[in-house]
């Protein structure tokens, strides 16, 4: 069995440990002071560098598992809305073209409807002077002036039929 007991000697000396940790006959003060150093190091070097290593290699490998990556997946992700916005200022710029012709187009197209009334108030005019003229120049019975509306009829649907064949 072993004896764990602190035996004090004589008066005089100091204590000392007895049992499997006593250091042969080491004073129990310089056993205790022994224990504090070692307890405040590992290998040899003091515990709060083993804390600051460890600290640095922790940051270390987060840095190398997880920053860079994500680094990387921003840095994907901005050139990807980069790309995005070009392609959107070029599809503005795109849009804004086409609304410019759009624009003159219509400007043209109402040239053109007033163009085509102010044709259409005038032949009518030509048309019925004509039809006028051949009233007064004599006595039309009522087959003429059947003849006479068909045929202002049919040369009113031909020129409708050129100016669309036209346009």
């Amino acid at each position: 069995m072993i004896d764990w007991r602190i035996a004090a000697s004589d008066a005089g000396r100091r204590s000392t440990v007895r049992g499997p940790f006593a250091l042969g006959g080491v004073p129990l003060a310089l056993a205790a002071e022994q224990a504090e150093e070692h307890a405040a190091t590992f290998l040899g070097l003091p515990l709060w560098l083993w804390s600051l290593v460890n600290l640095v290699l922790f940051l270390g490998v987060m840095l190398y598992f997880v920053a860079r990556p994500r680094a990387a997946m921003f840095r994907k992700r901005q050139l990807e809305v980069e790309e995005q916005l070009e392609q959107a200022k070029a599809l503005r710029a795109e849009a804004a073209r086409l609304e410019a012709q759009v624009h003159e187009r219509m400007v043209r197209l109402d040239q053109e409807i007033v163009e085509i009334r102010a044709r259409g108030l005038a032949e009518g005019e030509a048309e019925t002077a004509d039809v006028a003229r051949e009233l007064l120049a004599g006595e039309i019975n009522e087959e003429d002036r059947r003849r006479l509306l068909e045929e202002s009829i049919a040369r009113l649907a031909e020129k409708k039929h050129a100016e669309d064949a036209g346009s």
